[in-house]
């Protein structure tokens, strides 16, 4: 197997990690909004605050990730926000709207991050400032100097 296609697997199995802690959180907050009375409400409560906190911990683990495969700062705190703007508000009062009010934010910025991780270049291909840029053929202009005249 080639770098090119270790990194593709390893980018992969980010992505996976980051849909994972978004469908967890979603589904997590989604058993703990009670709009309405349930007969297993303590059961749906309890299931939905331990699918946040594993929500949490993945999203803190793709961040982490997100930072040791070298992407940049925005990658890694839109990865991380539902870890921080849904996880630790419901630790703090479970019984709180907020963690649904900062899921809004959070799962989209989780979302953009997911995005941004996947669509930027690899690391070791980022272009350097004072590179020419490649055309749509995919072959550099040769350097152009007395020879060429």
């Amino acid at each position: 197997m080639n770098a090119r296609a270790k990194y593709r697997w390893r980018a992969a199995a980010w992505a996976t990690l980051v849909i994972a802690s978004i469908v967890l959180t979603v589904w997590g907050l989604y058993l703990t909004l009670f709009l309405f009375g349930y007969p297993d409400a303590f059961v749906r409560a309890k299931s939905g605050h331990t699918l946040i906190f594993l929500g949490t911990v993945t999203s803190a683990a793709a961040a982490i990730w997100a930072r040791v495969r070298g992407q940049g700062w925005p990658v890694t705190f839109a990865v991380g926000a539902p870890a921080l703007l849904v996880g630790l508000p419901d630790l703090a009062g479970s019984e709180s709207l907020l963690p649904h009010i900062f899921g809004l934010i959070a799962i989209s910025m989780a979302f953009a991050g997911l995005l941004l991780g996947l669509l930027s270049p690899r690391p070791g291909e980022r272009p350097q400032p004072g590179d020419a840029p490649t055309p749509p053929g995919g072959t550099a202009p040769a350097p152009h100097g007395p020879a060429d005249t």
